[in-house]
């Protein structure tokens, strides 16, 4: 509030408004750190300074970047750690937790209750250079749609074909240092990327953003009404808020 004002470059204090014959100024520093803006959000290299700065492509799933995809996003704060977050995405067995969010009606997507773990079905992604991450392939075959309770159906889940209901899930996968990419959520052409920002131990910050490939600008516009005016309220606060409220009431015993 005095005006002191640094150079993004190398963090150098330039200038104090308050007090422009200082001389501090030029003789001062703050550290800076390495960023990158893509797709509409700012990424931030904060690893050893001793070491380049990797490519941003390899701090991000496969896809985020590529030419003709088009982001929108909403942040949300978040109490709980940061890690609840991508454990939850890529748990099988939480689907349960969805079985009545409106989003489902809305898109007329299938819904197990339930995954079966079948270890073939992941795929361990680790280059000597690139994202790593692990992947699971959804196999339907595997899934669970009745919910059974001493021998007695107590809750149903929506299958392929129920209702019109021909999509589904392609994958669920985790990428370091911190995202969850879904493909084919909350509809057959969007991918699901969302970001979590530690802020301590119990908070961090979530980036929940949907992605498309679009061909020129009027698709971009076009995703980005759809985005605010259905996405939001079914896929965001409709459907995500559920794994949030998760993530919340399961950092008291984390």
């Amino acid at each position: 509030y005095h005006g002191f004002t640094y150079r993004w470059e190398d963090g150098g204090l330039c200038d104090i408004i308050g007090a422009p014959e200082s001389r501090a100024i030029g003789r001062k520093k703050i550290k800076v750190y390495p960023v990158e803006e893509a797709k509409g959000l700012v990424f931030v290299f904060v690893g050893d300074a001793d070491f380049a700065t990797p490519p941003l492509a390899d701090d991000v799933p496969p896809g985020f970047l590529d030419e003709g995809v088009v982001v929108e996003g909403k942040t949300y704060l978040i109490n709980s750690n940061w890690r609840l977050g991508p454990e939850g995405g890529i748990d099988e067995i939480h689907r349960y937790l969805h079985r009545e969010s409106p989003l489902l009606l809305n898109t007329r997507s299938a819904m197990p209750l339930g995954h079966a773990a079948v270890k073939d079905q992941f795929e361990l992604v680790e280059p000597a250079n690139g994202p790593k991450g692990v992947i699971d392939h959804f196999k339907p075959e595997k899934m669970y749609f009745d919910g059974d309770i001493e021998g007695q159906t107590v809750v149903k889940g929506v299958r392929f074909g129920e209702f019109g209901a021909p999509k589904r899930t392609v994958s669920a996968s985790v990428w370091m240092p911190a995202c969850l990419r879904v493909k084919g959520f909350p509809d057959a052409d969007i991918t699901l990327f969302e970001w979590y920002v530690p802020i301590d131990e119990t908070t961090h910050r979530c980036f929940m953003t949907l992605a498309r490939t679009v061909a020129d600008e009027d698709e971009a516009r076009a995703f980005s009404h759809e985005f605010h005016t259905r996405w939001i309220p079914l896929a965001l606060e409709g459907f995500l808020s559920q794994d949030v409220m998760a993530r919340e009431s399961a950092q008291a015993v984390y």
